[in-house]
């Protein structure tokens, strides 16, 4: 028989698929690339959700949906999601008792916007560290939240913060770098491996195309190869005539890495283009796209360390900052840049915030229940349903952590009615003072799961059914 809510039940069992994840005592997932032949364990919601194969159309919404939250506050993914997922799941009850699909979208944006202002109302002055070691969370073991704690507030520029990553090294020993890090190599090891003194970054070939050559004979092959060579020597002499210490380019020659080793500067081959930005930013240096502009105006002043390894690592002292991330295998790495990718996204917003441990959930459940009463009608009864599903984020905490997850909420709606607005979950005794406890959450992060969930979940109800193309739109 056609259940003409198959789409809802379907979204609700995406949701469904984080629903674990959530909160201090969340479960992993192991996801298999059979692709690649990988495999990895993460709690993260967004990894997860767009790890997941897909193409079903509802499917594709709740990854917009992940999204969305990522790129925009990054973190909460996994909030968002169950969200939206509950609230389907409560329409759903209202729709079998025959509410219109309308009515129900039309509470839950009142719902929606009244949380929102709420939200902002009840936000306070945040507090980095409180919010740093929050967004963390389980994600990693607790040294090394500490250690990455202390380092990260250590950074003074957020937003062009760089990150590298070291691999088969202990966590603990990851570090913050002023300047930039990144894997070059030079071809002689006659060059100075430390270098302090004028760099010059060089944005082109250093050798002469030969398709720019019409060759029919030894003689003008010859001829071909003295116009290189005399072209590699004019940027070393050029270069040894600004007292370069150290030159930066994309490409080289033995030739060429031989006329710089005479004039005694070190040559650095840089793989990457965005390392070419690091580096003029580290040394206030312009890249330069020709020989012609090799000149005291584009060069910059700095200190340059070659370390020869399996593969070359090249340090370039500055004013841009660099998180070394070390970790013992690419798994390790792996799991601690999308834990720190989520805490740096976070500490590029604004930091005010609101208390955590599912606490401000139930703040804005009983908010939205005195509103519903203000707004009477059916939409009502769509409003008392999105309470529901705002109070499903404590509750599922509560049953991820193995605690009687009804009595837990039902506790903590009587001591909010009674003014106690920070209590949350606690992992080890079941209730406790989130403030005590130092748990905080941006409030960006609250507001926008909200605004997000409800938005997707408002797009499913507005679906009656999921048609097949045949390929052909009409103009």
């Amino acid at each position: 028989m056609d259940n003409k809510y198959d789409h809802l039940n379907l979204a609700i069992s995406f949701s469904d698929l984080v629903r674990t994840t959530l909160g201090p005592r969340g479960m992993n997932k192991m996801i298999i690339d059979e692709a690649n032949n990988s495999m990895i364990m993460t709690n993260d919601g967004a990894n997860i959700i767009n790890s997941v194969k897909g193409g079903h159309p509802i499917m594709e919404l709740f990854k917009s949906l992940a999204k969305s939250q990522e790129e925009a506050i990054g973190d909460g993914t996994t909030t968002a999601t169950i969200l939206a997922g509950q609230l389907l799941q409560n329409a759903l009850t209202l729709l079998n008792k025959g509410l219109h699909p309308t009515t129900i979208i039309n509470g839950y944006n009142l719902a929606k916007i009244e949380s929102m202002k709420f939200l902002e109302k009840s936000k306070e002055p945040g507090d980095k560290e409180k919010i740093i070691k929050t967004a963390f969370g389980t994600k990693l073991t607790s040294d090394i939240i500490t250690h990455l704690t202390k380092l990260v507030l250590k950074v003074k520029d957020y937003e062009n913060l760089q990150v590298f990553k070291m691999n088969n090294s202990n966590p603990l020993e990851s570090e913050l770098f002023l300047g930039t890090i990144f894997e070059g190599f030079t071809l002689n090891d006659r060059m100075k491996s430390e270098v302090t003194g004028k760099i010059a970054v060089l944005d082109f070939p250093v050798s002469m195309k030969y398709d720019n050559f019409q060759i029919t004979s030894a003689d003008e092959l010859k001829k071909a190869q003295n116009l290189d060579s005399n072209y590699k020597k004019e940027i070393a002499d050029k270069l040894k005539s600004l007292d370069i210490g150290c030159v930066f380019y994309t490409d080289t020659t033995p030739e060429f890495e031989t006329f710089l080793t005479d004039y005694g500067i070190t040559g650095v081959v840089v793989n990457r283009r965005d390392n070419i930005d690091a580096i003029c930013n580290a040394v206030k240096a312009t890249s330069v796209a020709s020989v012609d502009q090799i000149d005291e105006r584009h060069t910059g002043n700095g200190h340059v360390k070659y370390k020869k390894g399996k593969t070359g690592l090249i340090y370039v002292d500055g004013e841009i900052e660099t998180l070394v991330i070390k970790g013992s295998t690419n798994q390790v790495l792996d799991e601690i840049m999308r834990a720190l990718d989520d805490v740096i996204s976070l500490l590029r917003h604004e930091l005010d915030m609101v208390i955590g441990a599912g606490a401000i959930e139930i703040e804005v459940a009983n908010h939205l229940r005195e509103f519903a009463k203000q707004v009477g009608g059916k939409e009502q009864l769509a409003i008392e349903k999105y309470c529901e599903a705002v109070e499903s984020i404590p509750l599922i905490l509560a049953e991820n952590c193995g605690l009687d997850a009804i009595e837990v909420l039902t506790t903590l709606k009587t001591l909010h009615s009674s003014g106690q607005k920070d209590m949350g979950v606690d992992i080890g005794i079941g209730i406790s003072n989130a403030r005590e406890r130092c748990i905080f959450e941006p409030v960006l992060i609250k507001i926008h799961a909200i605004n997000s969930a409800t938005n997707v979940a408002n797009l499913i109800l507005k679906l009656d059914k999921i048609l097949l193309g045949n390929g052909e739109t009409k103009k």
